[in-house]
């Protein structure tokens, strides 16, 4: 297979699980409600946290040792294995909450959520046959097709008044439609095998991603508790919500990003395998990255935190200014990281990618901390943690990229000039926007809102467009040409 084609099917698979699942949380919340979609993300958190305990590293393991006879078949029986004792975790769970008073739809909740281990064991075992034998594309299109039939079911239910489990029963078409498909494509049947020395090496493999796991789940959802503690589980929803909308933007940006910066990083390594001159070329693409990071990041997180006000009424309706206010912060953190956007090919292509790990714990660990500091004044301090984080990150990244890329502080200092100059022209836009859409709003007054971010949004846009225009299309015209597969220009 080819291996664009495998990524760009990678990069739809992602895409699709961040749109599908920010629509289902849009709609959810329109129809629940913070209080109930917050309780709901709080029973979902604790089912993943069942969920990766019973997936481990069995994938990981199968891909390690794909080539050895009988590894595949153990790992798919240690998977079922695992994955039943976590559903009988969960019903546990689940009786407990219902022992608790908690409200009966989310102790089913966690029972039904957990449950779909019974098939994800079986799931993953067959993903990462269909991996180590090239099948990248295929895999994508089930994750898509599965992202895709758990939103429209989701949705589905959620307008004929199902309520929580409208969610749930979205995981579980998810769950139900990756099993199908895996299994009718991969079209293996695993023996009936069980070798006793072969299960410590399982174990300690699978140990070791599973460590991994969770110290990605407190970064992820680490979050949640805590505002949780002091906010309350309406606090959860908005908050959640309006990281979710940040979200999916930045992954939109940084998966194109990402595309691009590999495929010339990869091309500096093939074509040039002379050690200085392999240094130079990675000064010259990391400074081109700097500015077409930038460039492109400007106007899609700018514009954000200053639209969000409009757009998250249109999305979730009246009653939802804290999430707009979280989406605000949220971007505005997003656009000050944009030096991370790179950070994977260049620290990749210099041997250094071990340092990114260490840096971003240590970030989690701060965001944790600064969350539970700050996270009692209000929920615009809880998202302050955020920007405090990427306050301290970028700088630290950038002095990285100076030291060991080749990153030219002129570079720099022009790209943030033009940042600062984008920022103000999106904000010219965006305030004659809404001038103009007070006049439409009173010509129209039931849509006086859409007509807001529509104006907005057009008036940013415009402003923003014709400063590229004058001051750098050649780096726009780069960029555009490098999505299509075609780079004008190469370091």
């Amino acid at each position: 297979m080819n291996s664009a084609r495998g990524a760009a099917w990678i990069v739809g698979s992602r895409v699709t699980a961040q749109l599908s699942g920010m629509v289902l949380l849009i709609v959810a919340g329109r129809i629940l409600g913070a209080e109930a979609l917050g309780s709901y993300l709080l029973v979902a958190a604790i089912a993943e946290f069942i969920r990766r305990l019973g997936r481990a590293g069995w994938r990981e393991y199968v891909l390690a040792t794909a080539h050895e006879p009988g590894a595949a078949d153990m790992a798919f029986w240690c998977s079922v294995i695992a994955g039943a004792l976590c559903a009988l975790a969960g019903a546990l769970g689940a009786i407990g909450l219902g022992l608790g008073g908690v409200d009966p739809v989310y102790a089913w909740a966690l029972f039904l959520l957990t449950a779909t281990l019974l098939l994800g064991g079986a799931t993953m075992i067959f993903e990462a046959r269909l991996v180590h034998r090239g099948r990248v594309d295929r895999s994508s299109q089930i994750a898509i097709a599965g992202d895709t039939a758990g939103m429209i079911v989701g949705v589905a239910a959620l307008l004929s008044g199902y309520g929580i489990l409208s969610l749930v029963l979205a995981r579980l078409a998810l769950a139900v439609t990756c099993f199908a498909g895996m299994a009718l494509v991969d079209r293996w049947r695993p023996l009936l095998l069980w070798e006793r020395a072969r299960l410590p090496q399982i174990l300690s493999f699978s140990t070791n991603i599973l460590a991994s796991r969770l110290v990605n789940f407190a970064n992820t959802y680490g979050a949640d508790f805590i505002i949780a503690l002091f906010l309350g589980p309406a606090g959860v929803g908005y908050f959640r919500t309006g990281l979710r909308i940040a979200g999916a933007v930045q992954e939109l940006v940084s998966e194109a990003m990402n595309m691009l910066a590999w495929a010339s990083f990869a091309k500096a390594r093939t074509d040039d395998p002379d050690p200085a001159r392999a240094q130079e070329a990675t000064a010259a693409l990391t400074n081109t990255y700097i500015a077409r990071g930038l460039l492109m990041a400007t106007p899609v997180y700018a514009g954000l935190a200053m639209t969000a006000p409009a757009l998250v009424p249109v999305l979730l309706g009246a009653g939802w200014e804290a999430t707009a206010m979280v989406t605000s912060i949220i971007a505005v953190s997003h656009l000050l990281m944009t030096p991370f956007l790179i950070s994977e090919p260049v620290l990749s292509h210099l041997g250094r990618v071990k340092l990114l790990p260490r840096l971003q714990g240590a970030l989690s660990v701060l965001t944790l901390a600064s969350l539970a500091a700050l996270a009692g004044f209000g929920i615009g301090y809880a998202a302050f943690a955020f920007l405090l984080r990427a306050l301290i990150a970028s700088p630290i990244m950038v002095i990285l990229y100076i030291r060991t890329a080749g990153l030219r502080v002129e570079t720099l200092v022009s790209s943030l000039l033009m940042v600062a100059a984008g920022i103000g022209v999106l904000a010219a836009g965006v305030a004659a926007g809404g001038l103009a859409a007070a006049e439409l709003g009173a010509l129209a007054p039931p849509h006086a809102g859409l007509a807001r971010l529509v104006c907005e949004v057009a008036g940013g846009a415009a402003a923003y467009g014709v400063l590229i225009y004058v001051f750098r299309r050649d780096l726009l015209l780069d960029i555009l040409a490098g999505l299509r597969g075609r780079p004008r220009v190469e370091a």
